[in-house]
């Protein structure tokens, strides 16, 4: 993915990271794309001021390292 596709990344102390993705076609692609490999991921849209916001759970280095490899 060498375009932009996200606005905000939020602070987080949880296993879970909420970002905004830059409009409602990115969020509904990356979307797609990380539950076609399997990662848990939560569309937050629907939640007060988290419109095009996605949050995805992370348990173990080999999820990060997943992620990664995924979104890069």
């Amino acid at each position: 993915m060498s375009k932009v596709w996200c606005s905000q990344v939020y602070a987080s102390d949880a296993n879970f990271v909420l970002f905004r993705c830059i409009n409602e076609n990115e969020k509904t692609r990356i979307f797609n794309l990380l539950v076609s490999k399997n990662i848990l991921i939560r569309d937050q849209s629907k939640q007060q001021q988290l419109e095009n916001c996605l949050r995805i759970s992370i348990g173990s280095e080999q999820e990060i390292t997943q992620l990664k490899e995924v979104l890069s």
